[in-house]
């Protein structure tokens, strides 16, 4: 989902791809610009080799998220939280006034946000470290 071809050096450049259901591997992988919003699970390596842009995910996620990610937002909100790569720092907690606007935006397109997500706390990690280290994740805090 919104990754790029084989051999092409960005996916994704702009628009807003909402997917109500599971995402397969490496959603976002180069990822320029734009939104993706998956509702359900996703595989391994989402926002892979990221230039900028977001991405969500509402289910469970496989392994290796933002790996050589560059720039660019990945919000991991399943209820398992994810293990992240060793290359990516905690930056703190917080509740982020612009999760609120997205999710106010998604329900009025009637994609499922779940209610207890609305009032979360969100755990910030800054990286890929090996990479510019401008990246970054949110995890939903338990």
């Amino acid at each position: 989902v919104g990754a790029a071809y084989r051999g092409s050096p960005r996916g994704m450049r702009g628009g807003t791809i909402l997917v109500s259901g599971n995402a397969g591997h490496e959603a976002g992988c180069s990822m320029r610009r734009g939104l993706i919003v998956i509702g359900g699970d996703c595989g391994d390596f989402a926002g892979f080799s990221m230039l900028a842009g977001n991405v969500y995910v509402f289910g469970d996620c496989g392994r290796r998220h933002g790996a050589a990610m560059r720039r660019g937002t990945l919000g991991l909100f399943g209820p398992q939280p994810p293990v992240l790569l060793p290359t990516f720092r905690k930056a703190g907690s917080y509740r982020p006034q612009f999760l609120q606007l997205l999710f106010q935006q998604l329900k009025r397109r009637n994609f499922a946000v779940p209610d207890e997500i609305t009032e979360a706390e969100f755990e910030l990690y800054h990286g890929d470290m090996v990479e510019l280290g401008r990246g970054e994740i949110l995890i939903r805090k338990k």
